[in-house]
């Protein structure tokens, strides 16, 4: 099903959805950077092992976090307020969710060993695959990987110049010190979220492998 993407359409879904719960969104993101700060310098502390122990502590809460916000996102294009057991619930998914990132992390590195613009084109193509896991819980990281180079097939210059448009909102984080990330973070979060439904919704029907 072919569609037109509408940047602004989506954009202005994002500020529709976060109203009345940004305050959630910042205050979510506050707590997570703060305890993955706390945790990870309480176990590097630890004799000889510590910055072992810190580095694994850091990986896992990413999976574990990746997941939720993920899911807290795609949950607010459906207009379902955000709530912390959501981000917990990416502590049962934290394996599949390191997975996948390391797949996207890995395969990203080695396309950029031929050429920045390969792993740029090969990033956007493995762009929806954190969507895809969180959208359809059976699915496998390699499986996951696998459509969303799918349904990314034929859409991957409308998500770069999607990104692009984002470029005066990153500009205004650096202007501000930071502060402007507050809500420029939740809006081009949601604003992606969105854009995986419509993404998905021009390539239906999934294509799991047996």
């Amino acid at each position: 099903m072919d569609r037109t993407l509408d940047r602004a359409a989506l954009k202005a879904a994002a500020k529709e959805q976060m109203r009345g719960n940004l305050g959630q969104l910042i205050l979510y993101t506050v707590v997570i950077g703060i305890a993955t700060a706390l945790i990870t310098r309480i176990l590097g502390l630890i004799p000889v092992i510590g910055w072992i122990l810190s580095a694994v502590a850091s990986v896992g809460i990413s999976a574990i976090t990746t997941y939720g916000l993920t899911k807290i996102y795609l949950n607010l294009t459906d207009n379902i307020p955000p709530t912390m057991d959501v981000i917990i619930s990416g502590a049962a998914e934290w394996a599949r969710t390191l997975v996948t990132l390391l797949l996207v992390g890995v395969f990203t590195w080695l396309w950029s060993l031929l050429l920045v613009v390969p792993s740029i084109i090969k990033g956007l193509s493995y762009s929806q695959a954190t969507y895809i896991l969180v959208d359809n819980p059976e699915i496998s990281a390699g499986d996951a990987l696998k459509e969303s180079m799918r349904i990314m097939d034929g859409h991957k210059m409308e998500l770069f110049v999607l990104q692009l448009s984002f470029i005066p909102w990153v500009l205004l984080i650096s202007v501000t010190l930071g502060i402007a990330a507050l809500y420029v973070g939740p809006y081009i979060n949601t604003t992606y979220a969105n854009y995986y439904r419509y993404v998905r919704d021009c390539s239906p029907a999934i294509r799991v492998a047996d």
